[in-house]
């Protein structure tokens, strides 16, 4: 962007961005009230707080109401009314989407079933099969360590590093399968074996320093177990919320000790706020800048279709189509806290689009609702098999829409590939495995 416009914005920005009435307002409390009611509707009808409108509106609900409640007095600016009537919208037309499948009930056959489930798999086999990843990711870590990599002079470029190739590959078959070991030694917690191969895990995929790897992670692990453990809702809930808040501190910590950098407790806080409601504040640009307003609805759908396709095309041809362009770092705090991201939500809203692209905004939102809800029905329905691919579309495609939009990510849509075929293969009724 021009100087111009950039030295505009900064002049500007409470006006553009939270510069209203700082007491809750008419527009937040129907947003509250509407999503609660949406959210206590489907617990009566589902039986269970975890599910397909809570898993995507939960997150909505908390971080509006905290920002612009409470944490919009530290600095980060207010949502606006336009952005909330625009999620409201959104949230409402993805409900709608989901009241065309019928999903009544059926969270309670699941837990009674899930060891009869885990019974039908090779566990050892899957167990092994994570060791020879953990290790051939552990000798990639070594060899980054040795070739200085993580030194203070090359840590800013060793961000994705440890992800790329075919170690992130296997990293990417592994969360296909680490749910069901996860749930398995839920059961046999004095089993560690079953559970060391997932910590290892875990540090190889701390190490790529991508925050959302490691924290897609976790989501995984605590959506599949919720799926078929909802009795350990409350531990395995507070247990997400603790390890993610200590591995984005030390995402941060790790860095800045490599680099030998001191920094005030409030750098952790203010980024660890602007990585969960930064692309909703963002929002508020949709309507006063304008996010991608020449981009109609077709490309960007097109760009959740062919985010795993070109992949491959890019490697094999050296050819793209229809590639998402990231957008510019703006403010979204007074002090100099920046994102360059929306939400799912936001990035479909056509940005001061006429009333024609918002009646489509709201049919594309449907089918999300309506495909979703397919998907989590069969995922959750009786059957002799365990769906860790239900756990890895809720995160990434329906949890995390708060977060960005990981439709246009080709990681999630390999890894939701992988959960479709991989886990089959253990299966022990399968001709692979017997």
């Amino acid at each position: 962007m021009e100087n111009v416009k950039s030295g505009y914005l900064q002049k500007n920005t409470k006006r553009h961005i939270g510069s209203g009435n700082k007491q809750p307002n008419m527009i937040l409390i129907i947003f509250l009230f509407i999503i609660s009611l949406l959210l206590y509707i489907q617990y009566k009808k589902e039986g269970r707080w975890i599910n397909i409108v809570s898993i995507l509106a939960g997150p909505y609900l908390l971080l509006v109401a905290l920002n612009n409640i409470f944490i919009h007095r530290l600095g980060f600016f207010l949502i606006s009314d336009k952005v909330l009537l625009m999620l409201l919208c959104g949230i409402i037309c993805f409900y709608i989407g989901t009241i065309f499948v019928n999903n009544k009930k059926q969270g309670q056959v699941i837990e009674e079933d899930n060891l009869k489930k885990l019974k039908a798999y090779h566990i050892k086999a899957m167990t092994i099969t994570l060791y020879i990843i953990a290790l051939i990711g552990l000798i990639k870590v070594k060899s980054l360590i040795t070739s200085g990599a993580f030194s203070a002079i090359n840590i800013d470029d060793a961000e994705g590093i440890m992800g790329n190739g075919i170690v992130g590959h296997l990293l990417n078959l592994s969360y296909s399968i680490c749910p069901i070991v996860f749930l398995y030694w839920t059961y046999y917690p004095k089993k560690i074996l079953y559970l060391l191969p997932i910590i290892l895990l875990i540090i190889i995929t701390f190490s790529t320093l991508i925050k959302y790897n490691i924290i897609g992670f976790f989501v995984i692990l605590f959506m599949f177990t919720m799926i078929y453990r909802k009795s350990l809702l409350r531990k395995a809930l507070f247990t997400l919320v603790i390890f993610v808040t200590v591995i984005f501190i030390s995402n941060y910590a790790f860095t800045f000790a490599m680099k030998e950098v001191e920094v005030e407790s409030a750098f952790y806080y203010n980024h660890l706020w602007k990585y969960c409601s930064g692309s909703i504040i963002y929002d508020n640009y949709i309507f006063s800048l304008g996010i991608r307003p020449e981009t109609n609805l077709a490309y960007k759908i097109l760009t959740f279709i062919f985010a795993l396709p070109n992949m491959f095309l890019g490697k094999l041809y050296d050819v793209t189509y229809f590639q998402h362009e990231a957008q510019q770092h703006l403010p979204v705090h007074n002090e100099g806290e920046t994102s360059n991201v929306v939400d799912a939500i936001g990035y479909i809203f056509p940005s001061n689009g006429n009333a024609l692209e918002v009646i489509c905004f709201c049919i594309v939102l449907i089918i999300i609702g309506f495909i979703s809800a397919l998907i989590y029905k069969k995922g959750i329905t009786q059957s002799n098999k365990l769906h860790t691919y239900l756990a890895i579309y809720l995160t990434y495609f329906v949890f995390f829409s708060f977060f960005g939009t990981f439709y246009i990510v080709s990681g999630p849509w390999e890894i939701l590939v992988y959960s479709l075929l991989i886990p089959s293969l253990f299966y022990k009724k399968t001709r692979i495995c017997k």
